[in-house]
């Protein structure tokens, strides 16, 4: 009877440690993020395919992983906006997201008011190490523009993608932009990709 007591004391004891666990593991991978049901369960399957403690089908556990249906929401920076669950972790796009091509202005409208914002992607969020250059390239402009912005401005056009456009207009005559090409043809920011834009300010500071 003794021994017996023992071993369920040992279960009982390993159950909490258990719990314990996989409690710390979840509130690591959620991070803080609002979950529906779906992302909860897809986490724990995460958590629960890389953990020492119990071994899952592997079919079963890739499932899980590749559910891109499995969401939760970010609130982080004052801005509500879905994560997206791929390589075992939450991002704020999809696997196969590529920054978009497109002018100095629409761009500058989704880096202030896209879905996500594309202020808030960090290098995690890209799939590959050219897309996280890309996106420093793609930082580096927008810090500009952000640089020639008061404080209260920022904040109007971190609010609404029309302000942000409207605010664009006022201050494009400051960017460092050549109104000539290097054949003397006339160049007008408003048809300037963002990425031409970036090569030449690279090639400024080099």
């Amino acid at each position: 009877m003794v021994e017996l007591a023992h071993y369920k004391s040992e279960m009982v004891k390993m159950r909490e440690e258990l719990s314990q666990a996989f409690e710390a593991a979840l509130k690591l991978h959620i991070n803080g993020s609002v979950m529906t049901m779906k992302a909860l369960e897809a986490a724990f399957s995460s958590v629960l395919a890389r953990s020492n403690l119990v071994q899952l089908n592997l079919h079963l556990v890739q499932s899980a992983l590749d559910n891109s249906n499995a969401t939760c929401i970010d609130q982080s920076n004052g801005v509500r906006s879905e994560l997206i669950l791929w390589d075992c972790t939450f991002d704020r796009v999809a696997k196969d997201f590529g920054l978009p091509s497109g002018t100095v202005r629409v761009v500058w409208q989704q880096w202030c008011g896209g879905h996500p914002p594309l202020r808030l992607l960090t290098k995690h969020d890209m799939s590959s190490r050219l897309k996280t250059v890309r996106l420093s390239d793609l930082r580096r402009v927008m810090l500009l523009i952000e640089a020639l912005l008061t404080q209260e401005e920022l904040k109007r056009v971190h609010r609404s993608s029309d302000a942000a456009g409207l605010l664009f207009e006022q201050i494009k005559g400051r960017l460092p932009f050549a109104s000539s090409s290097g054949k003397g043809r006339r160049r007008m920011l408003d048809q300037l990709s963002w990425r031409t834009l970036a090569h030449e300010l690279e090639a400024l500071n080099n």
